[in-house]
């Protein structure tokens, strides 16, 4: 596997928006991909209770989730940033509904709603919600030891080397320490003969490191957690 390292910002959050190489400021944009991407307080507060709600009121959230994202497939905004006005508050809330299902594990579930996500933005004219900008959507948020993990997904399959596509990213895992994003995990999808599926691992100390092959089986976000998770627990970040 390729060792070339890629670039980790060391003291930012994921918030720059870039497209077609350049680093784009636009407001309503970046307000997106801020609540996408960079959880606010008041979803995720420090005295957030994991289990605060019945299992009926979970199901009755996803089916919630499930209808406004379907609505939102049909948006009514003239622009793209009345769109991403729009889509921002929705996001976070798909972002928490997710959080907290796969906190009480039902992954099922979340599944679902990202499922639907993605639909939602293919369905979208690309000229109101931009292909490659954002590129993913936060799905979950959890503690590890020290750390703290932010789960994103990406919208469709992005390169890892902005000029190889024979390794491509699906998921991102952004470990912070504090404000600090301190390393990243990678689902990775390699393609010779047939695609073949490996959590990856970068930091400023280790240029490309294999975490788990799952050789040609595309692993559920579930098994992707669990393997982070575990290695988070044996793996001092340098």
């Amino acid at each position: 596997m390729n060792t070339q390292k890629p670039p980790l910002p060391s003291n930012r959050k994921d918030t720059a928006l870039t497209l077609s190489g350049q680093t784009v400021f636009q407001s309503a944009t970046l307000l997106l991909l801020l609540l996408m991407i960079t959880f606010g307080e008041a979803a995720f507060g420090q005295d957030r209770q994991k289990d605060a709600k019945t299992p009926l009121a979970r199901i009755a959230g996803v089916e919630a989730a499930l209808s406004e994202i379907d609505v939102s497939k049909r948006p009514t905004s003239t622009t793209s940033e009345d769109l991403m006005r729009d889509l921002a508050p929705k996001f976070q809330r798909w972002a928490a509904l997710m959080t907290d299902l796969s906190a009480v594990g039902q992954h099922a579930e979340a599944d679902r709603i990202a499922t639907a996500i993605i639909e939602m933005r293919n369905a979208i004219d690309p000229a109101f919600f931009p292909r490659n900008s954002p590129d993913a959507f936060v799905r979950d948020r959890f503690p590890a030891g020290p750390y703290r993990v932010d789960a994103a997904q990406f919208f469709e399959p992005v390169r890892y080397y902005p000029d190889d596509d024979r390794i491509m990213k699906l998921y991102r895992f952004s470990v912070y320490m504090g404000e600090t994003v301190v390393a990243r995990y990678y689902l990775e999808r390699s393609t010779l003969a047939e695609d073949y599926y490996v959590l990856g691992y970068t930091d400023h100390a280790v240029f490309h490191r294999q975490v788990k092959p799952y050789g040609p089986h595309l692993p559920s976000y579930a098994e992707l957690k669990t393997s982070v998770l575990a290695d988070l627990a044996t793996h001092q970040i340098r």
